[in-house]
């Protein structure tokens, strides 16, 4: 992993286990390793290193980004394009953006790439499309042959070694399009998320003409969110709220102002909305919820645990079948 310091602030390497120097510090600036090699940048100009610290690609590139499947996206001046791990130009530095898509394919926007620093951090050190512009549409190009196979699309990050989120010109829906041009899940979500643990948050209206509770009452709030996989394969069915994150095996939902926790399979823990809720850390097994201006824990079973801390039921809760009832908690 990079290391910078120093009284120049050059960057190098150490190991991400021991913290022992590897690489020493000589680079302006040093990038994460991908697939091997790293992006250093020396004399103002970005190259690519490998593990035993060779510079294999000259420096020769404004900003440069990490290898995915063999390919790395680099400005030249104020145009983007793609090199492979010879430093070879793939896709000519001709765009805005030219981000590598699975293993032959690139996503492209036209226009003058931008090279300066934002917020005191490289551009392309960010998240991949963090500086994304609302109204920016790429092209799909085939690598081999240069031919392109979608334009005008709207995207949205998934995993770009895989599938991304794409909405074609005109429809504000996105589906899961593959490198090929294909759509693995056909354009029909209104809002989906990057994939994280495995699995994408997405989101969509009730098909039209389907009448529930929340019409009956004129509720504007019609929407329904599941999860998929990286395969785009449904990991949770569709619910009646929306989904804001998902953590350790626990959903966080709301529905008119209320907040609440699903587990994996859907069930609202709990049996009930909440005044507001929180997920439990990254190895926690026990959620907080707030009720009547107090915090206490949710766990997995659907039990209330009074003290979320240590997830235990105390002496003043009942216990009954092995789980909490916290009724005295609830008491007005």
């Amino acid at each position: 992993m990079e290391r910078c310091g120093g009284v120049y602030a050059l960057c190098g390497y150490i190991d991400r286990a021991t913290l022992e120097p590897r690489i020493d510090r000589k680079f302006e600036v040093g990038l994460p390793f991908s697939e091997g090699l790293a992006a250093v940048r020396s004399e103002g100009k970005f190259g690519y290193i490998n593990l035993s610290a060779e510079m294999v690609i000259a420096p020769a590139f404004d900003l440069a980004r990490g290898f995915r499947n063999g390919h790395a996206e680099v400005v030249v001046g104020d145009k983007a394009g793609i090199v492979d791990r010879t430093g070879k130009f793939l896709l000519s530095p001709n765009y805005a953006r030219a981000i590598p898509f699975g293993a032959g394919a690139a996503l492209v926007r036209p226009g003058k790439a931008v090279a300066s620093d934002a917020y005191g951090l490289l551009r392309f050190t960010a998240h991949e499309l963090f500086f994304q512009r609302a109204d920016s549409r790429y092209l799909l190009i085939d690598l081999p042959s240069g031919k392109i196979l979608k334009d005008e699309l709207a995207i949205k990050e998934f995993e770009f070694g895989t599938f991304v989120w794409a909405a074609q010109p005109g429809d504000k829906r996105y589906g899961l399009l593959a490198p090929d041009g294909t759509w693995k899940i056909e354009p029909r979500f209104e809002t989906a998320g990057k994939l994280h643990g495995g699995r994408a948050i997405v989101c969509y209206g009730r098909p039209t003409g389907h009448e529930d509770q929340s019409a009956q009452h004129g509720l504007a709030d019609a929407t329904q969110c599941g999860a998929i996989d990286r395969d785009g394969q449904t990991i949770l069915a569709p619910q009646q709220f929306r989904i804001h994150g998902y953590r350790n095996g626990f959903y966080l939902v709301t529905e008119r102002q209320k907040v609440g926790v699903l587990d994996e399979a859907g069930r609202l823990l709990g049996g009930r909305l909440f005044d507001d809720a929180r997920l439990p850390d990254y190895s926690g097994e026990v959620a907080k919820i707030l009720v009547n201006g107090q915090w206490i824990g949710l766990n997995r079973a659907g039990d209330l645990i009074p003290d979320p801390e240590d997830g235990r039921c105390l002496r003043y809760v009942r216990r009954v079948s092995n789980s909490c009832t916290a009724a005295t908690v609830f008491r007005s």
